[in-house]
């Protein structure tokens, strides 16, 4: 397994949605409390918050690739308020990809410095 690590524009953001969905189905199936909250949830609505935090600070989306398969594996939303203040909106990583380092390796790039001082 190779992987690449790439950084997308917010244009991107349609990439991630199928493992978003994954991502949410995980939340849905281990939540005690809010099963219907995330049975409501849809891409859509999602995709328009990132896209107005993105408005208002600066909006970072990062891919996992595995480059032999061709396949999205993982990604990493972040963001920077106008105030400077950081935050991982979402992170997911396919279940047959975990535990090699490809969360962190997402994590190390949403927390780059020339992202964060921008």
């Amino acid at each position: 397994m190779k992987v690449v690590y790439l950084e997308k524009e917010v244009a991107d953001l349609n990439l991630i949605e199928p493992l978003w969905y994954k991502l949410l189905e995980h939340h849905r199936i281990r939540s005690k409390h809010f099963t219907d909250h995330f049975l409501k949830m849809i891409w859509t609505n999602r995709k328009a918050g990132l896209l107005e935090k993105s408005a208002s600070g600066h909006l970072r989306v990062d891919i996992a690739r595995d480059s032999e398969k061709g396949l999205i594996v993982g990604y990493c939303v972040s963001t920077v308020s106008a105030i400077g203040q950081g935050e991982i909106e979402s992170i997911f990583v396919e279940p047959e990809y975990r535990k090699v380092g490809i969360g962190d390796g997402l994590m190390q790039r949403a927390r780059e410095l020339s992202f964060w001082n921008r």
